[in-house]
């Protein structure tokens, strides 16, 4: 019985040493499976992209008036007025009907001097020394005129200045709407050209590409024609006429 308790350490290192060795050889062969099914596969991501024109836009005036507080009437007129002769302007530039949209007329108080305002329980501004109106109505045109929509947003411009009337001009934002399509396309196109990459790659190693295993469609962007920008979360220019789509796909083929 001593004998036994005496060479326990011993018993227990050996079987501790033989665990060990069973371990690492498990371990070992299973690094072994994962590195040649690592190399039986090679993934890559391919690309493709397109040059389109915007084939619709928005764009949007607004006309402005300032008025004394006992001219509100005459002022709001003399608003309509305005508007009316750009809208019949547009008109004459092939934008009339649906693609025109004209929002209410809005009110705005304007105080005297901008120290001495305040606002009662309902959020409306209340000038203490006397106060005047600044009126506004906002035109937005919706067409598919793109091409010829920044031209025009610049005479109408022009003309009511010409015309002693006061507007502030927004950007042009173009849009293309056939993405749906031309996505389908580019996706073909970027796995495509994942696979010549992936060829090459395998070439250099000796190997020979097999099947596609799998493929993943990456971020879907639409930028300016000589955008360089990357966004992980895609992105859509509005800025530009012309506009580069560029489709992502991620794809993994077998090896022979």
């Amino acid at each position: 019985m001593f004998s036994y308790l005496k060479n326990t350490p011993l018993v227990a290192a050996t079987i501790v040493g033989s665990f060990a060795l069973l371990l690492a050889v498990i371990l070992g062969f299973n690094g072994l499976q994962s590195l040649r099914s690592l190399d039986k596969t090679i993934s890559v991501t391919g690309s493709a992209d397109k040059i389109v024109e915007s084939d619709s836009s928005k764009w949007s005036l607004t006309i402005t008036r300032s008025v004394e507080s006992d001219g509100l009437k005459e002022g709001n007129a003399a608003l309509q007025t305005d508007v009316k002769k750009v809208i019949d302007f547009l008109a004459t530039k092939g934008m009339s009907g649906k693609s025109i949209e004209r929002a209410p007329t809005e009110t705005q108080v304007v105080c005297f001097t901008s120290t001495d305002s305040n606002y009662d329980r309902f959020g409306n501004r209340i000038c203490a020394s006397g106060s005047s109106y600044a009126l506004s109505s906002r035109i937005v045109v919706n067409t598919e005129m793109a091409k010829e929509i920044g031209d025009v947003s610049q005479q109408s411009t022009e003309y009511a200045l010409s015309q002693g009337i006061t507007v502030n001009n927004s950007s042009v934002e173009y849009y293309y709407n056939k993405l749906t399509d031309l996505r389908v396309e580019l996706l073909g196109a970027a796995t495509e050209n994942a696979k010549l990459r992936a060829e090459q790659i395998a070439k250099s190693t000796g190997k020979k590409l097999g099947s596609l295993q799998s493929a993943s469609m990456g971020v879907f962007q639409v930028t300016s024609k000589q955008s360089v920008d990357f966004s992980d979360y895609g992105s859509y220019d509005t800025s530009t006429f012309e506009k580069k789509v560029t489709a992502i796909v991620r794809t993994s083929f077998s090896l022979k």
